[in-house]
């Protein structure tokens, strides 16, 4: 099993974090546990004063005053981080998701939705955590991989 557990800070916003990892058995899949915590700011004060900074700065060049969105409906603010993978250089796919305790299935046969079947199991894989933003002061990141047989 491959362990893999990260504090990320809000630095870590807009960036990707490239694990590579290698499965050395032809598995019929690979199975990669991934969560995240905490997965939103959920301080009303915090949220508002982001949510009506964002509302200037995005919204088509409407001044605020001229603008009917509430800016309570985009609280809470989650956090956002996803996992892509690539095989031996090949896009697989990705989980553009929330929430915790996800579940990623790779194999040729019935993967997860949003990646593809792929050939093989054996070889060179990267994962990929493209973290998105994490509004929170940090988030916990952990990643569990291994390979396993069906019965």
């Amino acid at each position: 099993m491959i362990e893999y557990k990260k504090r990320l800070t809000k630095n870590d916003s807009k960036t990707n974090i490239q694990l590579p990892f290698n499965m050395t058995e032809e598995f019929d899949y690979v199975e990669i546990k991934f969560n995240y915590t905490p997965t939103a700011e959920n301080d009303p004060e915090k949220c508002l004063e982001a949510a009506e900074k964002a509302l200037t700065l995005y919204f088509d060049g409407c001044k605020r005053s001229d603008q009917v969105i509430n800016a309570v409906q985009f609280c809470p603010i989650r956090n956002l981080v996803t996992v892509s993978i690539d095989y031996k250089n090949e896009y697989l796919g990705n989980a553009h998701r929330f929430g915790e305790n996800q579940l990623i299935i790779i194999s040729k046969t019935s993967p997860t939705k949003g990646f593809v079947k792929t050939k093989s199991i054996k070889g060179e894989y990267v994962l990929t955590l493209n973290v998105h933003l994490i509004f929170t002061e940090f988030c916990d990141v952990e990643l569990y991989i291994e390979g396993g047989y069906y019965d």
